[in-house]
């Protein structure tokens, strides 16, 4: 009888892990992954603030990033900019116009990108986005499980029959290794513009191929093309070579 709760159990776990609660405020796709150690008060301290920019009595937009408590003064705010939007809404956090600044999204007539003197890059946008649903909706994906699914239920009782969860389901043994971008960011040669569950959009910088680059994170590089001046991002209308090591800089696809 132990055996037969505790697999059914593990079938409550996998296959029925409970009601999506508020659907709307989750994106259609998933958000890029962020996978630095990223303060994201601290970047905004680094990237935008300056007595010109968003510091100060008199902060551009009147958005001030740089005291204390920011993501307090960032919710439910009105935007200067743009009618009708908030900064950071905690109902459509993917839609708050904070990451559409950021993203260079934001609708027409509503200021540019920011920060324009140097922009976030992919990773760093994807961990503002992270810090964004943390602090709004949290992290559990908006999941109850079921109200009968004690502790006892989740971990199988550690019986020999089911080997516990540990042993069939390790991120290691069955799913393969985490892509850790940052190993490529660590490098002089090479920039992380997006970090993805299975791979990392990437520059190869000064002379270096996109399969050097690649091989930092231990991956292979499946599209190389030509890189939009000024920016992290891809101009598909210029394929490239995988192992082009003349260019100062290239887009990378990296799986």
């Amino acid at each position: 009888m132990r055996r037969l709760h505790s697999a059914v159990a593990l079938v409550l776990l996998l296959g029925c892990p409970g009601e999506l609660e508020n659907p709307d405020q989750y994106p259609e796709e998933p958000l890029a992954l962020c996978q630095l150690d990223i303060d994201v008060p601290a970047l905004f301290r680094s990237k935008c603030g300056s007595s010109t920019c968003h510091e100060g009595d008199e902060p551009a937009a009147e958005l001030d990033l740089i005291s204390p408590d920011v993501f307090a003064r960032l919710e439910l705010e009105d935007s200067t900019q743009c009618d009708g939007r908030v900064l950071i809404d905690p109902s459509e956090p993917n839609s708050s116009f904070l990451v559409d600044k950021l993203r260079g999204t934001q609708p027409v007539g509503c200021g540019e990108r920011m920060p324009f003197v140097s922009f976030l890059t992919g990773a760093e946008i994807a961990c503002v986005q992270r810090w964004v649903f943390e602090r709004t909706i949290g992290l559990d994906g908006g999941v109850t499980p079921p109200a009968d699914m004690g502790s006892d239920d989740v971990d199988g009782g550690g019986g020999d029959d089911m080997g516990g969860a540990e042993t069939d389901m390790g991120a290691e043994t069955d799913m393969g290794a985490a892509v850790d971008c940052a190993l490529i960011g660590d490098d002089a040669n090479g920039q992380v513009c997006m970090a993805r569950a299975d791979g990392c959009d990437v520059l190869a910088l000064n002379m270096t191929s996109c399969n050097d680059v690649c091989a930092l994170a231990g991956l292979t590089c499946a599209e190389a093309v030509d890189n939009v001046s000024g920016e992290c991002a891809a101009d598909s209308a210029v394929p490239l070579e995988c192992d082009d090591a003349t260019r100062m800089d290239l887009h990378c696809a990296c799986e």
